[in-house]
Parts: structure tokens; sequence; C-alpha cells
């Protein structure tokens, strides 16, 4: 070995090539000049007759029809070195037609060597493969996966020859296998293996029983100590949900996934139920990825329809506990493909899984998402799950944040693979995905006939072939949808997928599986860009280095790759790490995290270089990744443990089917004041209905015990929709006011009476029969106090969020003056408006402009921050000239501080953000159409969004048709209705007292003062965009003299 010594931090040892007598260091040939692809557009389709990858997929014709709705995405696809010559290898499975091996040649040639390298699937039917160093003996081997059968390790003896020895490892499982997935999840040097599993759907009793009698007939449950379970032998075809209020759905489920425990190369054992992996899931992929970046790799688990996916959290004893609902917001609804990558070259490492939905409108609205039949399951069941693609974001600590609809990754249509890549080598990772079908089983028409017993027509359906997409990654968490710029614009139906450098020339390729269809090579013909490839030779870690993150540092920024052994669905990448920066970038440093946590580092100066780094010894200990963490500005306090909200169950949607989102689960309120005068702050925490509020009072040393307080026996049936403490009685100790809130209620039903709770001067609070703040009880929002007469008391602003059941109805906001303990209300405030001012969700007092009254700014749901200017006590709304009026959004909150430090209160805005499922990137200006229909209780509400210039309903056909009626007898068929925009939905429906409520912004952000009541609006950073954000607060929290922001952020309140 000779190892190379250059302006070193820590060694960088560089190892010959074992095929070669040259330098561990490899050129990389010249990319193809523009001559070479007369496209012009990035990618190159290379035929297959001269590639020799000559493999078409053809669905067995003799295989049952029940296979081919669930194993005929055709099958994997991987590529790796296996013999040793610098070249990238390509293995192709073939359902049960016999997987191919493919030998590079060199220029994007290669030969078929299956049956000379000894590899051989017979007729089983081959679904994931992958290659990986099962042995640690430095090479690749092969693990391919089987559906009803074994499956098969081949193992390589180092030239490119296999020799089959599944059963003597004993990875010889037998069942609906889809892939496994590689790691050294114990970090002893050698490879584990994770099986994710399906279901098995070609066997007589794997059909769902059609009613209850045909499942007693069936024995398919039993009965058991808390009630029906699933009978034994078929815990692996069903599975029981709980519906609520004493109803189960059966549902189908799939096998139980594995995991095995590499023993030094020698055999693998089955360590599953030990290690805590448990369920029973339609698995559809697994990926290694340290969320947490701890150093120690945990697992994400892909799995289809209602079986959530999983995130098992490696506890580094050897097992895994599943913290999916503690770490991920939510999940998708149809998991299909995984990978990892940095996107935002933070250091951290982020993964997206995907499922299908549409990008355009009107495949949003072919598909038949049985909205009415599983609304419960959306409602009912954690973690959520969205029918969308998720894109989770590595924060370094237990809970990651999702971001697919702000970075635009949401929707890409029926989805497989996603691969990160940095295709066009400017330094960030884009993302390639497959799309496509069999058959488009998700169109709603195709599904009616699919229901008619004994109707074969479905079969006559052409396969759906759909566009394969790449986006490319603009930075600040944006991608952009590319096209035929890039040479990816074939109409396919697209499975597994492989990139590599399958050429050597220091950029990314594509390899793609298809139904009916040649393997497909895109070649990469980018010309810019300076290239590295970083392969990895561990010593103490496993030999390839998996698992291992690899960090580059330029004058450009950072970049890091996670080494990992497979991505997408049922395929595998080349084991090699891909960098590349801009020309002109001439140092470098280079920094590797092995798997065993020890950390070697060197700097760079050979570009457009294949490099080839052997573990060095002697490394330094083993790296504390809780060392580097930034420390918490906060400790935590222990709560008493049943402090805890518990929401009543209420489906909103049941009342207005098309509410944007629900009213009755927004949380508790929070209000914090000394009430027993003892120096320390005390809270109370509001409640949803059927539950009283509590009041904690703090003892010396930060711990707390409830209080006294004496509700009515009707408050504890009232929902808590804000609280406010106030000194009321001006006898100088803090009162407490809480309004009562949500639509459970018809609209002035007592159930939304105002409540205060008067305190006896010692903590103790006792609430006051007959209060209320107006007229007639309306459903509460906000409440908050000042003196805005100056006279001394404490005055009220009470903002009412909604009308009950008549969601898009202003319902009347007041502000209350306080006249020796009693609240009247201010006859200046209403004369211009009638405390009609919109759907409020937040409001402040603030001096805006300096005159020493306290003027009072308003953000409404579906419209503008509203401001009032206190003119002596008169009231003058000036939302127009101070900049507000266009403004217009879906606000949740406001926070009053001085921001630039000049001396004028600035104002902190809180939106829903731009990650919400509308995609809120793309869709701006949306807006709400309302108005009256005939027959119908309560407003007609339609979302509206624009795509390419149109104006279309947001929701999907089967919600309109839930909530407007007489839409089912116009377009009777998915594909009628597919394409209606909002003009012809108007033309279509005789709409009364019609307007629409628009929105120009989702961020949240800061509303910068110029001292004289003038704003200008500066969008918070992307992370903030991220979710809807309600609590907010501006405080220096980390003491640099500057006023920090806090957001309380997240929501599950979407209608599904």
């Amino acid at each position: 070995m000779r190892c190379l010594w250059v302006a070193l931090i820590g060694p960088l040892c560089l190892i010959p090539w074992k095929a070669s007598q040259g330098d561990a260091i490899r050129a990389l040939k010249a990319t193809s000049s523009p001559l070479e692809n007369p496209s012009g557009s990035r990618f190159r389709r290379i035929p297959k007759e001269t590639s020799g990858l000559n493999l078409t997929h053809h669905f067995p014709d003799e295989a049952p029809l029940r296979l081919f709705q669930d194993f005929g995405a055709s099958a994997g696809i991987c590529t790796g070195d296996i013999d040793q010559d610098g070249l990238p290898d390509v293995f192709v499975g073939n359902y049960n037609q016999g997987a191919r091996l493919y030998r590079n040649l060199g220029g994007l040639r290669f030969e078929d060597i299956t049956h000379s390298s000894g590899i051989s699937t017979g007729q089983k039917w081959c679904t994931g493969a992958g290659f990986a160093d099962l042995d640690n003996d430095g090479d690749l081997d092969l693990h391919v996966c089987a559906y009803r059968s074994e499956n098969m390790v081949f193992l390589n003896d180092g030239k490119g020859h296999f020799q089959e020895t599944a059963q003597s490892l004993g990875l010889n499982f037998n069942g609906a296998s889809i892939m496994m997935s590689f790691a050294d999840y114990d970090q002893d040097g050698f490879l584990d293996g994770y099986l994710v599993t399906h279901r098995y759907v070609d066997i007589a009793d794997s059909k769902l029983p059609s009613n209850t009698r045909e499942t007693m007939d069936r024995n398919l449950l039993k009965r058991g100590k808390s009630g029906y379970e699933i009978a034994p032998a078929y815990e692996e075809l069903f599975g029981i949900v709980d519906k609520g209020g004493g109803r189960m759905e059966l549902m189908i489920t799939g096998q139980a996934d594995h995991l095995f425990q590499n023993n030094q190369g020698q055999r693998f054992t089955d360590v599953s139920h030990s290690a805590g992996i448990a369920g029973n899931d339609i698995g559809l992929a697994a990926i290694w990825w340290d969320y947490n970046d701890d150093g120690a790799p945990d697992i994400y688990v892909s799995n289809d329809y209602k079986g959530a996916d999983k995130l098992y959290e490696n506890q580094k004893d050897g097992t895994f506990k599943n913290v999916h609902l503690r770490a991920l917001p939510y999940v998708p609804w149809s998991s299909m493909g995984s990978a990892i990558a940095d996107i935002n070259n933070d250091g951290l490492v982020d993964l997206i899984a995907s499922d299908m939905a549409g990008t355009s409108h009107a495949r949003r609205n072919l598909i038949n998402d049985d909205l009415n039949r599983e609304r419960w399951f959306y409602l009912a069941t954690l973690p959520k799950q969205v029918r969308r693609n998720t894109v989770f974001l590595g924060t370094g600590s237990e809970r990651v944040l999702e971001a697919a609809a702000f970075a635009g990754l949401s929707q890409s249509d029926w989805t497989w693979s996603p691969k990160f890549g940095d295709f066009d080598l400017d330094g960030d990772v884009d993302l390639f995905i497959t799309n496509g079908m069999a058959r488009d089983f998700l169109h709603g028409d195709l599904l009616e006939v699919m229901r008619e017993k004994g109707n074969a027509q479905w079969m006559q359906y052409p396969i759906h072939k759909e566009r394969d997409l790449l986006f490319e990654n603009k930075g600040d968490l944006r991608f952009r949808l590319g096209g035929s710029p890039w040479g990816i614009d074939s109409l396919e139906a697209s499975f597994g997928a492989s990139v590599c450098d399958l050429d050597r020339d220091g950029d990314l390729d594509i390899l793609i599986t298809h139904l009916e269809a040649p393997v497909t090579l895109l070649e990469n013909t980018s010309g810019e860009g300076e290239r590295l490839l970083i392969e990895l030779e561990g010593v103490e870690s496993n030999r390839k280095g998996i698992g291992s993150k690899i960090t580059l540092t330029t004058s450009h920024g950072m970049q890091t790759r996670y080494l990992g052994a497979n991505s997408g669905f049922m395929s595998a990448d080349e084991p090699v790490a891909h960098f590349a920066v801009p020309e002109g970038i001439d140092q470098a440093s280079l920094e590797i995290l092995w798997p065993n946590g020890r950390l070697q580092t060197a700097r760079l100066t050979q570009w457009n270089a294949h490099h080839l780094i052997q573990e060095a010894p002697d490394l330094s200990p083993v790296v504390s990744r809780e060392s580097g963490k930034t420390e918490p500005l906060y400790a935590g306090i222990q709560l008493p443990p049943d402090l805890m909200h518990h929401e009543n169950p209420y489906d909103d949607f049941a009342v207005q089917p098309l509410l944007p989102a629900r009213l009755s689960n927004l949380g508790p309120p929070l209000a914090v004041a000394d009430v027993n005068r003892d120096g320390l702050e005390d809270f109370y925490l509001g409640a949803a209905i059927g539950t009283p509020g509590k009041l904690m009072i703090q003892s010396e040393g930060g711990s707390f015990t409830a209080g006294t307080i004496q509700h009515l026996k009707q408050d504890v049936m009232m929902e808590d929709s804000d609280a406010l403490f106030i000194d009321v009685d001006s006898d100088g100790d803090e009162d407490l006011l809480v309004l009562s809130g949500g639509v459970a209620y018809p609209e002035g039903s007592k159930g939304y009476s105002d409540r205060y709770y008067q305190n006896d001067g010692t903590g103790q609070l006792r609430s006051i029969p007959d209060f209320a703040l107006g007229t007639t009880p309306q459903s509460g929002g906000v409440i908050t106090s000042a003196d805005v007469d100056h006279d001394g008391d404490l005055d009220l602003f009470v903002g009412r969020r909604t009308v009950p059941r008549q969601f898009g109805q202003s319902p009347i906001s007041g502000v209350f003056l306080n006249q020796d303990g009693q609240f009247v209300e201010d006859p200046h405030w209403s004369k211009d408006h009638e405390g009609r001012i919109g759907m409020v969700h937040g409001a402040v007092w603030t001096d805006v402009n300096q005159d020493g009254w306290m003027d009072l700014m308003v953000a409404t749901d579906w419209g503008p921050i509203r401001l009032w200017q206190n003119q002596g006590g008169s009231w003058k709304e000036t939302t127009v000239e101070a900049g507000l009026e266009e403004l217009r959004g879906r606000w949740r909150g406001l926070s009053a501080g001085d921001v630039d430090g000049d001396g004028d209160m600035d104002i902190l805005a809180t939106n829903i953000g731009r990650n919400d499922d509308t995609d809120g990137n793309r869709a701006l200006p949306h807006g709400l159409l309302t108005g009256s229909l005939e027959g119908v209780p309560h407003p007609i509400l339609i979302e509206l969004y624009e795509q390419g210039g149109r104006v279309y309903p947001l929701r999907t056909r089967n919600a309109l048709f839930n909530g407007v009626p007489g839409l089912a007898e116009r377009y009777p068929s998915y594909e009628s209705f597919a394409r209606v925009d909002k003009d012809a939905l108007i033309q279509a429906l005789p709409i009364k007292n019609r307007q629409i409520l628009r929105v120009h912004t989702l961020d949240t952000g800061l509303l910068i003062n110029d001292g004289e009541g003038h704003f200008m609006f500066r969008p918070l950073p992307p992370l903030a965009q991220l979710a809807p954000s309600f609590g907010a607060l501006i405080q220096d929290v980390d003491g640099d003299g500057w006023q920090d922001v806090v957001l309380g952020q997240n929501a599950t309140t979407r209608s599904p």
C-alpha cells in the first residue's frame, strides 16, 4: 500500500486499484461534446442497440391477473463494479423470466455475462436487488429478492464470478419480499440487512371478505382478551382497525418485515423480534437514514395504504424503537419509494418518501380518493397521513421538519423511484423521479369497471404511461421542474432506477426499468463544473464504507453525502459518492466520518478524478455527535403527567364538508400570571369540551401543582379558545377571562358563553355567572387587553373566529371598555362596520404611530391584517394607508416588538406558511368562493387556485360532490369533471351572494414600522414557512441585545 500525505490535516490514504497497477487517483474522461449531443439537452438516450442493455420487461402471459396490480412494477436494477476494473456494471431483475447481469465495457457499452458469471434466478419472480459486500472481503456481492420463492445471495469471488449461498448464509427467506436494505447498524464492521415485505395477492385466502358473515364463515377472527383478534393463520393477510364507537374494520395487511444481523460474514440471524421490529404492513421500501445525526443508522420504512410509514430509531444496543409519532409530522398515504440526501447543504441528511399526487389539475381529479369511505381514517389515526410526497429535513434532533410542498416536490404523479444526484454539476443535489403503472388503477372510471363482478374489461385499458420527472435544485429549499431541456421527456411506465457515473466522466447517468419497454440508459452530457468521485475502503469499518458521512467544503460552500446501499424502489446505486462544484474552485477539504464514528480529514487538490480512500489507522477517538451540537437555550420543566390536552371527537366536515380546515381542535389556550402574588409565574391551560381547564401554581424550585378554580357545571361543556389574565376589578390581583369557541354548537348557543373567574386575592378563582362580552354568545377567537381610553384600567378587544357552521361569514368582534369592573361595548368601535371585520385569528394592541394611544391590529383569515388607529378614544381604520390592504393571507396571530432597534414597534404576523397541501409556492394567488345555494343550510365553500393561467377548484371531485349538491348528476364520470375550472363551476351552480375571498401571501413575516404607522412586509426565512405558525413571541432569547422570534408551529386540521 502507498499512502499520499499532502497538506495533511489527517491521513488520506490512496490505495492502488486492484485491477490495475495505476494510481489510486484516476482521472475522469472528458464529457461528451455538444457535437456528440446535437439535441442540446443535458441527457441523451442511448439506444439498446448501442448500449447492449437489451432487456425488455414483459409481464408474463401465464401469470395470475391478481399479480398484475401489485407486482406488475417491472423489477429492480442496481449498479456496482463487480470485477474491480473501475467501471460499474449493471444487474436487472426480470419477473420470472431470468434476470440479467451486464458487464461494463466502457464507452457506455455493455455485454450480457449472466450465464458466464454464475448468476441464475431461474423462474423465481424477482423483485428488488442490490450489490453489497456481505462477507466483507472487499468485492460486491449480490442480493436478489423474490416473491413466494427463496431470496437469493450471490457471493463474488472478486473477479465477477458468483456462487449462490443464500441458504448457508441464513438469507433464504421465502415470502412476499420486496427489497433488502443493508447497513452496519451494530457497528461491528459487517453489513446487516432489513428486509421489507409486501403482501400475498395470488393465494385463495388473500381476498378480503365482502361482509361480516363471510368473515366468520372463513374463521378469520378469534376472541381475545379485549375483543376480536385476527386468527394466527391470517395475521400476515388481514388486520383490524378500531373505528371508534365500538366499530371495527377488517383491512388487508402485509407480511412482517425482518431484520438480519450479520455474524462476521459467516451467517445472518433473524433478530426482528428481539430488536423491536414489529407489525404487518404492505411494505414497498426501506432505507437506512441517520435522521437524528447521532452516528447510528435508523430505518425509514415506506408502507402502502393504511399502514403508516415507520421510523425505527437505533437505540445503539441492538434494538430499535418506532418513533414515527414523535419524530414525523405526518407521512404519505401510499408511500412508494424513498431516497436520502442533504438537499439544502446544511450537513444534515434529508429524506423524500414518494406518493401518487398528480402534477396537473386534471390528473388529481381523475383519481378516486375514496374520501367519504376513508374520512374516518384520516381524522382518527396517528400519525396523520397525506396523499402526497413528503420531504423530511434532518434537524440533528429528535424531530424532523417536513418541506415537500414548500420545496415544490409534493406532487410528482405515480412515483416509484426518487433518486437524488447533482445532475447539473452546480453543487446542489437535484431529484429524478420515475413514474407510471401497469394500469391506471387510481382512475375513478376504471375502478368502477373493476368493481363490477366478473368484468375483465379493465385489462383492455392501456398501460398507464407517465413522464419521468427531474426537479432542479435552485437553492433555498426550492426545486424547479425540468423537462425537454434536460432530455427527460419520454412517456413510459417506469419503476426501478439506478443513478451512477457509468462512463466515468464525472457526471451522473441514469438507468430506468419499464413495463413493456427496454431498459433506458440516459447519458449525462453536462460539460460544466469540476467533478469528483469518492470511493471508500474500510479497515475497521465495513469494507465499502457504507454508512459513512462524507463532507466536501470549498469556497462555494459545503456538500454532504451519506454513503448508502440502496434508494428508490427495488433499486440500488453504486456505493460511490459524487460531488461537483462550479469551475475555478481549486482548494477543498474533505471530511469522512466513518460508520464507527472516527473522523478522517484531508485537503483535496485534484479535481475531475476518482479517488479511492482507505480508512486510515490511528484516527482520532470516536467522535461524540452530541459534543458539537448547540446547547439548548431553555431547560425543560417536568410538569405533572396528567397535564395533557385531550381533544373531544368532533367531525367539522360532517356539517360543512368543504371547510378548508377543522375549527374544533385548534389546541388549548395558555395564559400566564402570578395569580397568588408570591413572585412566581403561574399558568392556566385551557381544555376542550368535556374537560375542565387547569390552573397550575408554581412553587419554589420550578415545580407546579394544581390550583383551585371553581367552575360552574356548564363550563366543562365549553371549548376554551383563548384565555387572558387581567385585573378586571382593579383590586390588585389577576382575574381570568376565558372565551368559549369551536363549532360544536349552533350559533347563539350558551356553549359559547364568555367566562369570568374572579381571584379572591389568594390565587383561588371562582366562576362569576351571567358574564358576557356582547349581547349574544358567539364562538370566541382571541382576547387581548390595553388601556385604550386612558382611564387607568384595562379594556378589551374580543375577536371572533367564525360563525358556527357558517364558515365564510364574518362574525361580530368588538372593543369593550372597562367601567368599574363591567365591560361595555365601545360605541365608537362598530359604527362603520358593525363589528363584522372578518374571521379574526389574532390581535395586538400597540402604539404604531407613537402618539401615546394604543392602536389595534387584527389578523383575519382569508383577508388582510387590519389596523385601527386610536384617535383619542375614537377609531379610524388605516389599513390601506398603512400598506396592509393587499397583504391578504390566512393570518393566525400577531405579536409586537422593536425588531430593528429603531425605537418603534414592529409586528410579527403568523400565517399558514407555504408548505400547505395547496403547494403554496405555485398556487398563489388563490381564493375561497363563498355564497349560498338553494337547499343547502350553510355557505358553499370552494377553494380556488391557479395553474397554467386558469383558476380551478382546489378540492378533488369526490370532496366537491360531497359538499355541493347537483354536481354528481352534471358530471357523472371522472373524465367529464377532470378539467372543469372556476368559470364552468359558476355556470353550473346557481350560487347567490357570490364572493371570492382572495389570498396573496401565505408567508409568516415581519411588518417593519417606519415610525408613522406605515409597514413593509418581510417574510421570515424558508424554515419558518414550513408549517402554520400560531403563537409567536418577540424577545431577546440569547442575550445579544437583539430581538429574536419564537414561533409555535404545526397543525393537523386541514381537510383530508
